[in-house]
């Protein structure tokens, strides 16, 4: 299979403090990524609700497929994904060219403290 694409939401074994835990996940990376390291670079999505500045909502108009329940992508938890920890082969939702946009500088401006300007 070809290597997955950035805006791609794939079920994965994300790795967290407790250890790994399935949750969905957004591939924030390139495919160029994939090709020169075997990784993908991903964030966690998660139903928790929780309301802090790591809290980017995702509404049913930001994904092509609305999820069951409430979601968010949890910013501040990107990881580096591998093979094995793909848990479904074929991506589960997608996210909206305009929607991941959007969570680019909103993890740029809130994870990694790069304002963002419209320029």
């Amino acid at each position: 299979m070809p290597p997955y694409d950035n805006r791609q939401i794939l079920e994965v074994e994300f790795p967290l403090e407790g250890g790994s835990k399935k949750h969905p996940a957004v591939i924030l990376s390139v495919p160029k990524v994939y090709e020169t390291e075997e990784y993908y670079i991903c964030a966690m999505i998660s139903s928790i609700d929780a309301r802090d500045q790591f809290s980017f909502p995702l509404n049913d108009e930001d994904v092509t497929n609305p999820f069951e329940k409430k979601s968010q992508v949890r910013t501040h938890l990107i990881a580096q994904i591998f093979d094995d920890e793909i848990v479904k082969t074929m991506p589960i939702n997608y996210m909206t060219k305009e929607t991941f946009n959007r969570l680019v500088d909103y993890i740029n401006e809130n994870v990694f403290g790069i304002p963002f300007s419209y320029s």
